[in-house]
């Protein structure tokens, strides 16, 4: 597996293709979310990328948000799931982000079946469940010192 992390103009063509047919296939399709899948946050964002053959198999974006950022857009490609693709793609996310960003809290809206392997790579739960598309989310939150100061009224973190 090759993994790449690029900023949106330093993406190909051709990677940006991959990105979209996957994010569309995932998100689109699979979870049946009909809604526009490309927005702006893509021009703002840093992009990995985890390729196998040339092939997109695990992808997120990274969105700066000032002081924190948000990671979204997750994804294992169907056929490459259960094979602990999606841990390494999260702590490459999480290594750039406390080695390039600097940013103190990264956040995750976590589809609620996810929250434990959330859990798993040291982000909280904040807030409640909500719904998101249709599908039960939770906000989440990971603090780089590991301190943590939450409001627990809040119930979406994003809004």
């Amino acid at each position: 597996m090759d993994w790449e992390i690029k900023k949106f103009k330093e993406l190909t063509i051709e990677e940006l293709f991959k990105i979209y047919r996957e994010r569309t296939k995932v998100f689109v399709v699979e979870q049946n979310c009909p809604y526009n899948e490309v927005d702006d946050e893509d021009l703002i964002s840093i992009h990995i990328m985890g390729l196998e053959n040339g092939e997109l198999k695990a992808y997120c974006r990274i969105i700066p948000k000032g002081e924190t950022v948000h990671i979204g857009r997750v994804l294992v490609e169907k056929e490459s799931r259960g094979k602990g693709m999606g841990r390494i793609l999260l702590n490459k996310a999480m290594d750039y982000i406390d080695s390039q960003m600097n940013s103190l809290e990264a956040h995750i809206q976590a589809q609620e079946y996810l929250i434990e392997f959330y859990k798993s790579l040291d982000f909280i739960e904040i807030g409640t469940a909500y719904l998101d598309e249709g599908i039960l989310h939770i906000d989440m939150v990971r603090r780089r010192d590991g301190k943590f100061k939450i409001s627990k009224t809040k119930r979406n973190i994003f809004e």
